[in-house]
């Protein structure tokens, strides 16, 4: 909204809204709608509040509203167990009724006499149990939900190879809470000049560094590594170097930053 960056904010802040509506305790096609306009408005606002046509007043009533918004981030457990729920259905309807991405050719169902309902029956048990096994440690610490990566190893059926990739989203949730987080970091500052303790949805705790009047904090990423807030060159608060902070675009050669880093002035 040209000339009312205040509106405009607040407008950004109702599409926030919108996407923790459409991902909360829902499924896979909807988390990734979701987390689209999670990024873009992610990109958006952090533009709005940084620049100089911002009122400084108003930072106060933001930091407010990422504080609920980071309170009440939609769990990813349920949406495991519904993605379960939706291969259950797809498994009950005849094969030519199902989805591209839910047929398996005839000749891989050998193991079980090429009986497609029986190797469906065992691929579902199978999957249901791996998700809830892992539901309730998705949302907990990162090194768990890597642990569990590490151990979750399936045996081959014809229907899990294609499938165990597709109960997870797309888009890693908690790397949208660290962007989330980066964020309310960086506004309490330029607020009110003190400095959030939060939690590193990928580590422990957010780590910051101040430069003269300027703030940096970064998030230690995926690896779980802390490069002592080296981005690789990829600072998503100077400019845009993929549309999702921090996540490579497919097809496009460049460095992937090494921490999730915001720098802002005071």
């Amino acid at each position: 909204m040209e000339g009312d960056t205040r509106e405009a904010v607040l407008g950004i802040l109702d599409l926030f809204q919108l996407a923790r509506d459409l991902s909360s305790n829902s499924t896979a096609p909807c988390v990734e709608a979701a987390s689209r306009i999670w990024s873009i408005s992610t990109m958006e606002l952090q533009e709005l509040l940084f620049s100089e046509e911002f009122p400084r007043l108003d930072l106060a009533e933001v930091d407010e509203a990422l504080q609920r918004l980071d309170r009440d981030f939609p769990k990813e457990g349920p949406i495991l167990l519904n993605n379960a729920l939706v291969l259950g259905f797809e498994l009950l309807k005849p094969e030519e009724s199902r989805g591209r991405e839910f047929q398996v050719p005839l000749y891989r169902y050998w193991r079980y006499a090429y009986s497609r309902r029986i190797a469906d029956a065992d691929a579902f048990d199978l999957i249901l149990a791996g998700v809830r096994r892992v539901a309730p440690r998705r949302d907990g610490p990162a090194r768990e939900a890597r642990g569990f990566q590490a151990e979750s190893f399936i045996p081959y059926r014809p229907f899990i190879a294609p499938q165990w990739d597709y109960l997870f989203p797309r888009i890693e949730r908690r790397h949208t809470r660290t962007l989330l987080r980066l964020l309310r970091m960086a506004v309490h500052y330029r607020a009110t000049g003190e400095i959030l303790e939060l939690e590193d949805p990928y580590g422990d705790r957010l780590h910051h560094e101040i430069h003269g009047s300027d703030l940096k904090v970064w998030s230690v990423g995926g690896d779980g590594v802390d490069n002592g807030g080296d981005d690789a060159g990829g600072d998503w608060s100077r400019k845009r170097p993929t549309p999702i902070p921090g996540v490579m675009i497919p097809g496009v050669m460049m460095r992937a930053p090494r921490d999730i880093v915001l720098t802002v002035e005071r």
